[in-house]
């Protein structure tokens, strides 16, 4: 995609500039009546400003927004180009970041036309240039865009693993920089590739990372997309419920902006769910829909796509003149945009037709041109395969250099340790002559100089495993390093991930929040989410600790985003029974039913107007203390997770109603279970709700330095044995 540039508008106290021509490009063969409206609009808003541009520097940001925000394949080049001569006469004159910036988008301009051409090669080679560019002038925010456009190309030309390596730099790029908004594009980029590739996991968890920022930005229509994508991947794994959702989500977000193309996208994938479905009407009704919101565009295949849906239901219901006519004038919308794909499924579509009707003559030519265009589709895809192998025959040319160039200086060094060895051989037969000629006379000299040879011998053989030993050492500090480095940058994803309590704390007198990971990152993990009337918070600990634990906590986070924040489940024990579905559904291998991994907790949801409190666990207690009094809540022995407990049990939903001073502590089990004393055993729940109870009079700020005091008192210089997390709400 074309990278987008701010536009902003500064007066430089310079001559005037003047333009001779209102369009500044040359305007032969473009039709401006016809023009989209948003390029209209566009020419009318921007031009009268380009005329007035009193100097190159204003001139050429009027320019580069124009070939940015125009669309019409006529329109833009034209504005790039001229981006290109403004940038160059100005180059001439003098050094300046500023222009040598633009030229760089101008000439990635160029390889995104040749993309959408299909000429890929020309492609890379524009958007190696722009990097070129930017990196000379060090604007890395201008480096992303070519590094994001090259993966897109290396995708085209079925180069997967160049193209996330592409995505994954940009991605990391815009982090750096601190370009959050910018980052839903590389995340849906990505995740396309993952979809493709059939990995619908990480392809939706790239996915869900786009939605999160596009809802921070209010960008609807990215959220529109992402939708409609989620849709899709729901609709491989067979869930047609949760599809539809997702679909019909889609077509709002679409309908709000205004988006007629990709409303109609939406509806087709809703009819043709329906269709999947047999449930013929509401195919029937969407298709329609579709091509009603079509009406007055020259989106040609939405129309195609309708129209084939119609024409399939019409034909399965044995209407063959109606199916006739939509799929007629789908092949005809077809041979205008000279799809291949396009083209192949509506000619097959019309041969079933013709087959049916007995216009066999013409059924055979349709069939004939459906297995042309699979050909062709075949011949695109050989065209990459051929490419990729061009890449890889370079790749061994260069390797095979490297190879001869270490053997020629092997052979050189070869000859220079004969040359060695022959001078060492003439000095020792000299010396066996000497030492045989005085050999009474230094004897003793010779037993010694023997003694000094050995030594030093030894000691180079010394040197040499000294050496080896701090090499290894080395490597090894530097895999270790390495593998430090990537669990604290996990710990910074999991530091993200866990929710900001500042907002939760105006409906409480107090919190806190005790957070002590065994390792690096941590297993455990707490939630909160405030609706309308409620607030729902849980502490939760995961299967194991460390960076598996980690990733279950990630999961159950995400999971649990999900059911409150897109399905609008907020009854604890209903979070807790799709919580365990989810888990089993992204947990289980294949042919094994034998769930082991998962996580106990306390889900809590607080009533803001009548100080209710609902709740409901799995195998965690919870304890609310009431006048220095613990109340102890104990809740089921229910795995999350489990296939057997998902069929057979069911999680309950417990109420309690709560008082002004009442303080709720919900924990995982790394308190009560970490080993210490003179014994070296369990501190165990009896003295932890002890402690609870003796403390509660300080306010919780106070009650954390207790917990902390005790536990390192407790502990002393023992191991820690797990995560430890204890969190405390004073109603």
């Amino acid at each position: 995609m074309k990278q987008f540039i701010c536009y902003i508008l500064i007066l430089l106290s310079t001559g005037v500039y003047s333009q001779s021509n209102y369009y500044i490009i040359d305007t032969t063969g473009l039709d401006i009546a016809n023009l989209d409206d948003n390029d209209k609009f566009l020419l009318d808003s921007i031009l009268p400003l380009a005329n007035e541009a009193a100097h190159d520097s204003i001139l050429i940001k009027h320019i580069a927004f124009l070939a940015e925000s125009c669309w019409d394949e006529n329109l833009w080049p034209r504005y790039n180009q001229k981006l290109i001569e403004i940038a160059d006469r100005n180059l001439i004159k003098e050094e300046s970041k500023l222009f040598l910036s633009y030229k760089a988008s101008a000439i990635s301009n160029i390889g995104f036309l040749f993309d959408n051409q299909g000429k890929t090669v020309l492609a890379i080679e524009n958007y190696k240039a722009a990097l070129t560019l930017f990196n000379e002038i060090g604007d890395k925010t201008g480096a992303s865009s070519p590094i994001n456009n090259l993966g897109k190309a290396y995708y085209n030309l079925g180069d997967i693993e160049k193209s996330l390596s592409y995505y994954l730099q940009a991605l990391k790029l815009r982090e750096e920089l601190g370009e959050e908004e910018r980052t839903i594009v590389v995340n849906n980029n990505i995740a396309t590739v993952y979809q493709e590739q059939g990995e619908d996991s990480i392809s939706e968890y790239y996915y869900r990372k786009a939605l999160k920022t596009s809802l921070k930005y209010n960008n609807k229509h990215v959220q529109a997309i992402t939708h409609h994508q989620i849709g899709k991947l729901l609709y491989r794994k067979q869930d047609f419920d949760s599809a539809l959702v997702y679909y019909n989500i889609s077509y709002n977000l679409r309908k709000e902006i205004g988006f007629k193309q990709g409303m109609a996208e939406s509806l087709h994938s809703i009819g043709s769910l329906f269709a999947e479905s047999d449930k013929e009407e509401k195919a029937f009704a969407a298709y329609n829909l579709s091509l009603q919101v079509l009406e007055g565009t020259n989106y040609l295949e939405g129309f195609i796509s309708s129209k084939t849906g119609l024409a399939s239901l019409y034909l399965k219901k044995g209407e063959n003149q109606k199916a006739l006519i939509l799929a007629e004038s789908a092949f005809e919308n077809a041979e205008k945009i000279g799809f291949p794909d396009v083209l192949k499924k509506t000619s097959a579509l019309l041969s079933e037709i013709y087959s049916n009707m007995e216009m066999f003559e013409k059924a055979l030519k349709m069939h004939k041109l459906s297995v042309e265009m699979k050909d062709s589709l075949v011949n695109i895809n050989n065209q990459k395969s051929v490419y990729k192998q061009q890449v890889d025959f370079n790749f061994q040319q260069k390797e095979q250099e490297l190879m001869l160039q270490e053997e020629k200086r092997k052979m050189i060094a070869d000859q220079e340790e004969k040359r060695k060895n022959l001078i060492i051989l003439f000095i020792s037969i000299g010396l066996l002559l000497l030492i045989t000629f005085t050999l009474f006379l230094y004897n003793r000299f010779r037993l010694i100089k023997k003694q000094k040879s050995l030594i030093e011998k030894q000691k180079g053989l010394v040197d040499e495993q000294r050496l080896e030993l701090v090499n290894i050492n080395g490597e090894l500090s530097t895999k270790n390093d390495m593998i430090t480095d990537s669990i604290y940058y996990a710990k910074k994803i999991q530091k993200a991930v866990l929710p900001d309590l500042e907002p939760f704390k105006k409906y409480f007198q107090d919190i806190f929040v005790f957070y002590q990971p065994k390792d690096i990152v941590s297993g455990d993990f707490y939630w909160a989410y405030k609706t309308e009337k409620e607030i729902l918070f849980t502490v939760a600990d995961c299967t194991g600790h460390g960076v598996p634990g980690a990733f279950m906590s990630l999961i159950g986070s995400n999971i649990l985003d999900k059911i409150v924040g897109e399905m609008n489940v907020t009854r604890p024990d209903l979070i807790l029974e799709q919580l365990s579905k989810e888990l089993y559904n992204r947990l289980q291998s294949e042919n094994d039913d034998n769930v082991k991994d998962g996580m106990d907790l306390v889900m809590c949801s607080i009533n803001l107007e009548t100080k209710q409190l609902q709740f409901a666990g799995a195998y965690n207690p919870m304890y609310i203390i009431r006048e220095k009094e613990l109340i102890q809540f104990k809740t089921d022995r229910y795995q999350l997770g489990n296939p057997d407990h998902l069929k057979s049990k069911s999680i309950s939903l417990q109420s309690f109603d709560l008082k002004t001073n009442d303080t709720i502590y919900l924990f995982s089990d790394g308190y009560p279970d970490q080993k210490g004393g003179e014994q070296g055993k369990k501190y165990y729940y009896p003295p932890f709700r002890a402690l609870l109870t003796k403390n509660s009079e300080l306010n919780l700020t106070e009650q954390k330095d207790a917990l902390v005091k005790e536990l390192k008192i407790w502990k002393g210089n023992r191991e820690q044995l797990d995560d430890i997390l204890v969190a405390g709400l004073k109603i």
